[in-house]
């Protein structure tokens, strides 16, 4: 009981409820969601609520966004996105050793359905290999994110985490002005009295410039093509 609630992200928990969640192959969409899932999910993250004594639920994903997915479920929902610096993720995803992000696309290690030709061209450009294929997947990431939260503009909250690293204050001042969470005495002696931990710059442990430079403009030129798109 002590222990409970930790940080961490719940499939197995989603799964239960809604059966597809944690699927790679293509992003969820709000057609995704079994009907027949969405009331005992409800119940069941009220419950949850009630053991925290809390009104409200903070869920965090990685991956697919799943706005339009949730958003299904729960129609009051807001989405923050925190955005950060792409080869601070490459990073992160090529040490983290527990999924393969590396494989190339096309092949069966690829676990993240089809690429736009656009993409894939860039991709073989500027030489392949794992470190543009985890590029190539935070491509795909950016572009989900972006296209749901769209799709509900005032629902939908950007983060910086370079931002909130530097002026943790202001910017979570914006954050629960935007979830409708009271700022508080007692939340803001809170932050001011938590040091954060700053890895702007431990990608330079894992990634040689030359794949990072590459990294960012895969990024670059494939964020063109979707704009065109």
């Amino acid at each position: 009981m002590r222990a409970f609630p930790k940080p961490f992200e719940a499939y197995r928990f989603w799964e239960e409820y809604l059966p597809g969640f944690s699927r790679r192959d293509a992003p969820q969409t709000a057609a995704d969601v079994d009907p027949s899932g969405i009331e005992p999910v409800r119940r069941a993250t009220s419950r949850v609520l009630r053991f925290q004594g809390r009104e409200r639920l903070l869920v965090k994903v990685t991956g697919w966004s799943r706005i339009a997915y949730f958003d299904r479920i729960y129609p009051d929902a807001r989405f923050v996105c925190l955005h950060r610096d792409p080869r601070s993720i490459v990073s992160s995803w090529i040490k983290a050793g527990w999924l393969d992000v590396t494989s190339a696309p096309g092949t069966a290690g690829w676990q993240w359905g089809a690429v736009p030709e656009a993409y894939l061209a860039v991709w073989e450009d500027l030489g392949g290999g794992p470190v543009l294929s985890t590029a190539l997947k935070i491509r795909l990431d950016l572009d989900d994110i972006a296209a749901n939260g769209a799709m509900i503009p005032d629902r939908f909250h950007q983060l910086t985490y370079e931002e909130l690293i530097s002026d943790p204050e202001p910017a979570l001042r914006r954050l629960c002005q935007f979830a409708e969470l009271d700022w508080t005495s007692g939340f803001e002696s809170a932050v001011r009295g938590t040091p954060l931990y700053d890895s702007t710059e431990t990608w330079r442990k894992h990634l040689d410039q030359e794949d990072a430079d590459r990294a960012l403009e895969l990024l670059r030129r494939t964020e063109s093509s979707a704009a065109a798109a």
